[in-house]
């Protein structure tokens, strides 16, 4: 800028400072037009503070220093951090900081005349430059202090989630602390699912596709298993066994509220565990309730194989075999003919091999009753066969 130039500039910011005040009245005016600041989440007298200490470092940028001095970067960073801490969407927030040049436009206009557009042309780049450059300085406090709030939400709720998850009876204020961080309703619906560490990809990809369609889906590692918790609707499951259909995973009971939260990430866990192969798709305790309570059973087990089982001790290991697979069949349809049909048998064969079964147990897998204890007695033998 020519010294004439120059010296008639330094002049128009000297003015500008002096009416300091009137600058950051006529921000303050245009920026509780914004949205997102009508509701006060920012009071006025907080935006004028702040107005007044960006304007003052600015006023000294655009009369003509070069570099920005580490007071003015460190307040505008300052001020993003600020923002973020209370939730200004970043957008919002670098359009409220861009009208610092329009304030600063309208004010240098209304101490100019017609002989100072060319100054006003010049000056128009530095005034413009400036803002532009307080604006990534703003930018880069609010992302720096958005990405701390992260880490320690997510600190905040791992935290948490291992208090819940290692107490018979988590307190009611970390239940609560957990809803607000995650921002759900603690009295609502959820759900859980747990898979193996090796499928906490596939978990993942389930949470985004929740998070899209509107739910509140999140991730928690114990270290041996992966967690999905995510809000819910209803009792219906089908929806969440069609989005993990091609994962090994349990899927517990839909909860009505976090008290039972622990108790949900527990049973899903061990529904994994009493999933056949861990190879298949999701599994629920209704399928999985006989090896559910065989693994109940704990150290009764033995008893109740000796009790049920013993004389299978007689059968070779074929007809053994044969016999369990005959009950199974029987067990799912109660039917003579289908079961004959699934073996590709016929239907006395069907008969002969169950009058075999009740011979060497005693107990009538076509009486409900001896069918209970016969299936489970199968299930635990079998749980036992693989400890062993």
């Amino acid at each position: 800028m020519p010294v004439p130039l120059q010296g008639r500039w330094t002049e128009l910011v000297e003015h500008a400072r002096a009416d300091i005040g009137a600058l950051a009245d006529l921000f303050v005016e245009y920026v509780v037009q914004l949205d997102v600041y009508r509701d006060g989440v920012v009071s006025t007298e907080q935006l004028r503070v702040d107005a007044l200490a960006s304007f003052g470092y600015l006023l000294g940028q655009i009369a003509g220093n070069d570099e920005f001095k580490p007071e003015i970067i460190w307040t505008a960073r300052r001020l993003g951090q600020d923002r973020a801490r209370v939730g200004i969407p970043l957008n919002n927030l670098l359009t409220a900081v861009r009208l610092d040049f329009k304030v600063f436009w309208e004010v240098f206009r209304s101490y100019t005349g017609p002989a100072d557009r060319e100054l006003l042309l010049t000056g128009v780049e530095k005034i413009w430059a400036a803002v532009e450059r307080y604006s990534m300085e703003v930018q880069t406090g609010y992302l720096e202090e958005e990405s701390r709030l992260v880490d320690r939400r997510l600190s905040e709720r791992a935290r948490l989630m291992t208090a819940i998850l290692n107490s018979d009876s988590p307190a009611e204020e970390d239940l609560h602390h957990l809803a607000q961080v995650i921002q759900v309703d603690p009295n609502g619906n959820f759900v859980v699912v747990a898979a193996t560490v090796q499928r906490d990809q596939e978990l993942r990809i389930a949470a985004d596709r929740l998070t899209a369609s509107g739910h509140t889906a999140y991730i928690h590692s114990t270290g041996h298993f992966s967690l999905l918790i995510s809000d819910w609707k209803g009792e219906d499951t089908q929806p969440l066994r069609q989005l993990l259909a091609h994962s090994a995973c349990g899927i517990a009971p839909v909860i009505h509220g976090f008290s039972t939260l622990a108790r949900a990430c527990r049973l899903a866990m061990e529904i994994v565990g009493l999933s056949a192969s861990g190879t298949g798709g999701p599994a629920e305790l209704k399928d999985l309730w006989l090896p559910f309570l065989a693994a109940r059973l704990h150290d009764a087990a033995p008893e109740l194989v000796a009790s049920v089982l013993a004389g299978f001790d007689t059968a070779s290991e074929a007809e053994k075999e044969r016999l369990t697979e005959v009950a199974w069949s029987f067990a799912r349809s109660g039917s003579i003919t289908a079961t004959a049909s699934q073996l590709y048998c016929h239907r006395n064969t069907v008969l002969n091999r169950l009058r075999r079964l009740e011979t060497l147990t005693g107990y009538d897998i076509t009486v409900p009753a001896d069918a209970t204890l016969l299936l489970l007695a199968f299930v635990a033998a079998k749980q036992e066969a693989i400890n062993d």
